[in-house]
């Protein structure tokens, strides 16, 4: 009976012993992996390639390390390699944009979060062409600045989330709205013109400091009852 309240005992000391040590190597473990390593790259879909593990934006420890490979890629976008060390009590940052199947950046264009993301990546990587970029979409968007929003043009266009020329929808020879349809960062816009001369448009707006075509847009000439717009761009 002794002998088997001794065994139990040692059992109980040995298991202890053994969660001790292995609390004591997980924390050694972690000390060790004392580099770390800040992820921000775009599109958010992208994976983070590193000793053949797989890692997404945010921030990650690692053991210090030179001359690191990593591989960036997204469905859709052209992938990307690079080296990074990854030294010892520092953080190392990793950022960069993934160039689209064509060569350049509409892909962002989609949805705002991910032009956001692009828009925040951008100054810290020093990619002439992609800044070039940033300013002539934010240029773009700004059209949304530019005038001031009728707030007495009717049911008709109280879901119209833009911009007239008129503050008179029954006189009007002109009205430039964006759509209140979903046409990503960049608005379309819809343009109410009675004589349908879109070019009254196109001098209003490259007054403004905007060319028409950059937008995608709508023309008709019965604003009030039947739009019947065609798609021009």
């Amino acid at each position: 009976m002794n002998n088997s309240k001794i065994s139990y005992k040692t059992v109980a000391i040995l298991v202890a012993i053994v969660a001790i040590l292995a609390i004591i190597g997980t924390v050694a473990y972690n000390l060790l992996k004392s580099a770390e390593l800040s992820i921000l790259v775009a599109p958010s879909t992208a994976t983070v390639k590193i000793n053949g593990k797989a890692y997404t934006n945010g921030q990650h420890k690692f053991f210090p390390k030179d001359n690191v490979e990593v591989e960036i890629s997204s469905p859709g976008y052209q992938a990307q390699t690079t080296t990074i060390d990854l030294l010892a009590n520092q953080v190392t940052l990793l950022r960069a944009a993934l160039e689209d199947e064509d060569g350049g950046y509409g892909s962002y264009l989609h949805d705002g979060d991910t032009y956001g993301l692009l828009q925040l990546i951008a100054p810290t990587i020093g990619d002439s062409e992609l800044a070039d970029f940033i300013v002539k979409t934010d240029k773009k968007i700004g059209i949304l600045s530019i005038l001031p929003v009728n707030e007495n043009t009717g049911e008709f266009f109280k879901d119209q989330h833009g911009f007239i020329v008129s503050t008179d929808p029954n006189s009007a020879v002109l009205q430039i709205m964006a759509s209140s349809n979903d046409c990503g960062v960049i608005p379309c816009l819809d343009i109410y013109q009675s004589d349908n001369d879109i070019g009254k448009a196109r001098d209003y707006l490259k007054k403004q400091g905007y060319n028409l075509d950059d937008y995608e847009y709508e023309l008709g000439d019965n604003y009030l009852f039947e739009p019947n717009y065609r798609r021009v761009k």
